[in-house]
């Protein structure tokens, strides 16, 4: 914009412009960061090898897991074997020490579950019930409570119990051919 030429004592003025927006630019974001880490090179630095060294044992931690989960898994099916032959001394042996070494898994939870049918196969009741109540509880939600019914979640105690009901029909046939 210009504006209108003035005059003061019979002598005219130069125009003068005004800009009528801001002309500066931001650089992008990315630029800003690259000038950032070049800055601080050395924080930089730090800060990647943290993250690399997070990553890295993140990934360390998820294999690892699985293939203790893999193992028990497998410990599991030769416990299953025995307990299905009705030897159970053996299964009760074998399901004791996946308990103990695989604890927090999911092949340590059925375990738990068909120990603890073992032993009221075996005739140890309190056993079973030690068993049974050294379960690990469900955990409440957000709320502190636990959802039930159709839309409770399906929960690693529920799928183990799935799991362990095709193992019951021994059970049963043994119970019923004692009584």
């Amino acid at each position: 914009m210009t504006s209108p030429s003035a005059t003061r004592g019979g002598a005219k003025a130069t125009p003068v412009t005004t800009p009528s927006a801001p002309t500066a630019r931001r650089e992008p974001t990315s630029d800003r960061f690259l000038d950032w880490v070049r800055a601080h090179r050395t924080i930089s630095s730090w800060i990647g090898a943290i993250l690399i060294v997070g990553v890295g044992l993140f990934l360390w931690t998820q294999v690892t897991k699985q293939k203790s989960q893999d193992v028990a898994s497998r410990d599991l099916q030769g416990a299953r074997f025995a307990f299905e032959n009705q030897n159970l001394p053996l299964a009760a042996s074998e399901l004791a020490r996946i308990i103990e070494n695989y604890s927090g898994t999911n092949a340590a939870e059925e375990a738990r579950l068909l120990l603890a049918n073992v032993r009221l196969l075996q005739g140890q009741p309190q056993q079973a019930v030690t068993c049974w109540a050294r379960m690990r509880p469900r955990r409440a939600g957000p709320t502190g409570h636990r959802p039930t019914g159709f839309w409770a979640p399906p929960t690693r105690t529920w799928a183990v119990s799935v799991r362990l009901e095709r193992h019951m029909s021994p059970v049963r046939r043994l119970l019923a051919s004692i009584s």
